[in-house]
């Protein structure tokens, strides 16, 4: 709506202006309120002995490898590291699984040990590399060799069955790599988003009823 105040024989016209703030501030709510993820996927391979499911294997190559949200990262205690996620495995020749214990990467860098731990059965396997000193699972890193150490005894519950190692290990590797994940609104700013939107439609709802209502004048005396 267009409102006409006269004062004297002169018109001033008074034009609402259109709500350019409230448009502001849902882009801003939704440009400030968003996350952005870095997903890692570590992986450790060994060769090693045991047994999944019943069924025994010797000197097989073992790959472990669990993708995980850097964010999920936990200080146990000084240089100690875990980052609990979905980890699954394969035994060459035999077959793989995903792990039903809590497994997840790990570091000690205390000792120089990164690679998984399972925090069910209390058991891990590692490899030493004085690189891990100072690795705190947030970042890329690898792949760096060392010696395997173990053993995963008493076995770690999996999706094929009870999955043992045993020594003697040989030489193993550990990798992590990173990927920066599309960034997604949290929820709490999605809800500011969708008021912000509601009050938007509302405030544009009533300015094209004010365009559309007639004009009014009002009259003001002029200044003596």
């Amino acid at each position: 709506m267009t409102l006409s105040i006269h004062r004297g024989a002169e018109p001033v016209q008074l034009q609402r202006l259109a709500p350019a703030g409230v448009v502001a501030l849902v882009l801003l709510i939704l440009g400030a309120g968003r996350a952005t993820a870095e997903m890692i996927t570590y992986t450790m391979t060994l060769t090693a002995s045991g047994s999944l499911g019943g069924a025994s294997f010797n000197d097989a190559l073992i790959t472990i490898t669990e993708t995980s949200d850097t964010s999920n990262v936990r200080l146990l205690g000084p240089r100690i590291f875990i980052n609990d996620g979905t980890t699954m495995f394969t035994v060459a020749g035999v077959g793989g699984g995903t792990f039903n214990d809590l497994v997840g990467a790990a570091v000690r860098g205390s000792i120089d040990y990164a690679g998984f731990g399972d925090s069910t059965a209390g058991t891990s396997l590692y490899i030493e590399n004085t690189a891990f000193s100072s690795y705190d699972l947030s970042s890329s890193i690898g792949p760096l060799t060392g010696t395997a150490t173990g053993p995963l005894v008493p076995g770690a519950s999996t999706t094929s069955g009870l999955f043992e190692l045993f020594g003697p290990f040989g030489d193993g590797s550990f990798t992590a790599v990173t990927v920066a994940a599309s960034s997604v609104p949290e929820p709490a700013s999605l809800t500011l988003a969708l008021v912000g939107a509601g009050t938007l439609a509302g405030a544009c709802l009533a300015r094209h009823r004010r365009q559309n209502a007639p004009s009014q004048s009002v009259s003001l005396p002029a200044h003596p």
